[in-house]
């Protein structure tokens, strides 16, 4: 058996101290995937994705769960478009207001288009500055943000 040396160890040291950095690296980019409870039942939600809460009807129930991204600078349809393109859909008007209250901080404070309509060649908007919602010409550009609704009984 061969006799370890001061430079062996330190040698070993060395390989050690490296490993630990990237043991160290590779724990802190783990993310644990994001979920919400319910009913003692663990559901998942997609990377970015962030529960905004449940939302109880006359008829039934829902969880909203707001989407990542943005985009700015489009007109109702278009928004509408983006929206689904992702997955999703505008809030409603109820929907925005309960996003300007609980994720208030996850918005410019700037308008964001609502998916309800408000006669002819109109729709809802909020803004996130102050809570205001107003009805503005579907024509005009403003930014977008896209949520899904998971039905309870999912």
């Amino acid at each position: 058996m061969k006799t370890l040396t001061t430079e062996d160890i330190a040698a070993v040291k060395a390989a050690h101290a490296t490993l630990s950095g990237v043991v160290a690296k590779l724990e802190a980019s783990t993310v644990e995937p994001a979920f919400f409870v319910y009913q003692c039942k663990r559901i998942p939600l997609a990377t970015g994705e962030t529960y905004v809460g449940t939302i109880i009807t006359r008829h039934a129930g829902y969880h909203l769960i707001l989407l990542p991204g943005q985009v700015a600078g489009k007109n109702w349809k278009d928004a509408m478009m983006w929206a689904e393109s992702i997955g999703g859909e505008l809030p409603s008007l109820f929907e925005s207001a309960l996003l300007f209250a609980m994720l208030k901080n996850q918005f410019d404070a700037t308008w964001y288009w609502t998916g309800e309509e408000s006669g002819s060649g109109f729709s809802w908007v909020q803004y996130f500055g102050n809570g205001f919602q107003i009805s503005y010409q579907k024509s005009n550009n403003h930014c977008t943000r896209a949520v899904r609704r998971l039905d309870i009984g999912d």
